[in-house]
């Protein structure tokens, strides 16, 4: 058996309506004021704002998506300029350790060569006051007049630069009179020599108070003490003699 309904007259379908409609209000009191507020327009409005900020999200996904790309590129090109300034310091060292390690050769080579030429000016002056004695030297054996004591004297005087090392260089060192105090020292008379000297405040003889610090004299055969007491004048008038060619005087 078919049931038939008839169909609901317009009263009825509004009556239903509004029977909705506030069985809906009385579940959500907010509706009526919805119902209010949702009109057409309204939506229309609110749809409208929706699409705008949907485009300026897209905007903004754009531009964040176009620095993203920008912000890689620059970190690529950082380590570019990374690598490139590391490769470039490499050059750099490359290039300055041999220019330094040539600055001290050159500073190696310069202070070897000065004392090189320092040295071959001492040898060249000892040569040059070697030579000198030899000349004179000949000149006592060979001058007439000349006798065996000035030869002896030259002769000791050339073993001192020699043999002892007492060279111009080494002369010109001591300044105060103690050439001349040691050849006094040979020169002074034996007995002379232990006479008391205490109140000098130098020693306690002749000996000891004449006798320069940490020198020390070898006596024996007299000639041969007042030979080298005649060298060691000679010594020291050489050295006043240079001393007064520097500065420009004459002693003649």
């Amino acid at each position: 058996m078919v049931i038939k309904y008839d169909p609901l007259t317009f009263k009825e379908k509004l009556a239903l309506r509004r029977a909705a409609e506030d069985a809906i209000l009385a579940m959500n009191p907010h509706w009526g004021e919805f119902r209010k507020v949702a009109t057409g327009p309204a939506i229309i409005s609110i749809l409208g704002e929706l699409e705008d900020k949907s485009e300026e999200l897209q905007k903004t996904k754009m531009a964040l998506s176009d620095a993203g790309c920008l912000l890689v590129e620059w970190k690529e090109r950082t380590e570019v300029a990374e690598q490139l300034s590391q490769q470039l310091q490499l050059t750099i060292d490359s290039i300055q350790n041999p220019i330094a390690h040539g600055q001290e050769r050159i500073a190696e080579l310069e202070e070897l060569a000065t004392d090189l030429a320092a040295k071959f000016q001492k040898a060249q002056d000892s040569l040059k006051y070697a030579l000198l004695m030899l000349s004179e030297i000949k000149m006592c054996n060979t001058e007439p007049g000349q006798s065996p004591a000035i030869a002896a004297v030259v002769d000791e005087r050339l073993r001192q630069v020699n043999a002892k090392g007492w060279t111009p260089e080494h002369d010109d060192e001591h300044v105060n009179d103690e050439i001349a105090a040691f050849a006094a020292l040979y020169a002074m008379p034996e007995a002379c020599r232990d006479w008391p000297a205490k109140e000098t405040g130098y020693g306690e003889n002749w000996a000891e108070a004449i006798c320069p610090n940490n020198w020390a004299a070898k006596f024996g055969d007299r000639r041969r003490e007042l030979v080298k007491a005649g060298a060691l004048i000679l010594a020291e008038i050489e050295r006043l003699d240079r001393v007064s060619n520097e500065k420009g005087e004459n002693h003649e």
